[in-house]
């Protein structure tokens, strides 16, 4: 069976060139969307080979297992 690519919209990023980019760190050079290109992808189910890793999952909710914080202490309604 021969597998076929799904076709989606992938984004064409690129590094702006402009006088400030040359003020700061070369790794902090700025990028942007300049279009986007047709891209080929597969279904997980036409791939083989081991299982990739899951994810790790949060279970509960999390206001609940969470410590309890002050609140900040500009937002406290302070009579006088």
């Amino acid at each position: 069976m021969t597998a076929k690519g799904i076709v989606i919209l992938a984004p064409m990023v690129v590094k702006q060139k402009d006088s400030a980019a040359e003020i700061e760190p070369p790794s902090k050079e700025p990028s942007r969307v300049a279009g986007f290109r047709a891209a080929y992808v597969f279904d997980v189910a036409q791939t083989e080979g081991q299982p990739l890793p899951q994810f790790a999952a949060t279970k509960g909710k999390p206001r609940e297992s969470s410590p309890k914080r002050n609140p900040h202490p500009m937002s406290v309604n302070q009579s006088t």
